[in-house]
């Protein structure tokens, strides 16, 4: 569950495990022009209801709010796509790529936040949003970051990235794993740029931060 405590918690896809009470956590944003304002939830209109964890809803669940009937099954996805074989580190790793080459800050301040928790290098978070060459890692590795940099930036392109993959020894459901979390990161990406998600209480950064960026959370700057 390591992935949904980190980035998903702050994306949109974390369960976690203690009671929160949120008749008094959102707060009225100042919107900016062109964007839709959040919708408001509390305890009747929150379609988590055991959502926990010691922070107030992530803005991009309470965005999913607009369609109540769509909450659920969209943690559902969330939980399937990070059920997988893949490392958390990989999982991590390709979300940072994925969030990096679409600028969204929201979703990478996540998943950097989380490699930052598991003691990844600094320097790794610079290689990880600069235009990946393979080498750089192991042929496994470096084979499933291409992958998902290709997926993203030129979908249509991606048959060498996975034929690459498949020589590199990933296995089949292993590609669709990678394939299942990429797509899901650029919906998400979309959804977090789209509504212009303001930071969480759970994950502050600088809204004007430029990439590369190595540390999203304020306290640790």
């Amino acid at each position: 569950m390591k992935l949904l405590r980190n980035v998903l918690q702050s994306i949109g896809l974390g369960l976690v495990v203690l009671s929160l009470n949120l008749s008094s956590v959102q707060a009225q944003e100042t919107v900016q022009k062109g964007t839709l304002p959040l919708p408001e939830v509390n305890e009747e209109t929150n379609m988590i209801s055991n959502w926990r964890g010691g922070y107030p809803l992530p803005n991009s669940i309470r965005a999913w709010h607009y369609n109540p009937d769509f909450v659920m099954p969209m943690m559902e996805v969330g939980q399937a796509v990070q059920n997988s074989t893949l490392s958390y580190r990989l999982q991590m790793m390709i979300a940072a790529i994925v969030s990096s080459r679409n600028n969204c800050i929201y979703c990478l301040c996540s998943s950097l936040r989380a490699l930052n928790d598991d003691g990844k290098s600094d320097s790794l978070m610079i290689t990880l949003q600069s235009k990946i060459n393979p080498s750089d890692f192991d042929n496994k590795t470096g084979s499933a970051l291409l992958l998902a940099e290709q997926l993203t930036m030129n979908p249509s392109e991606s048959s060498y990235s996975v034929e690459n993959a498949i020589n590199a020894g990933w296995d089949n459901d292993e590609i669709a794993s990678i394939i299942f979390l990429v797509s899901y990161m650029n919906m998400m990406n979309r959804i977090a740029i789209s509504f212009n998600l303001a930071p969480d209480e759970s994950h502050p950064y600088d809204q004007d931060a430029k990439l590369p960026i190595t540390r999203c959370d304020k306290r640790l700057q």
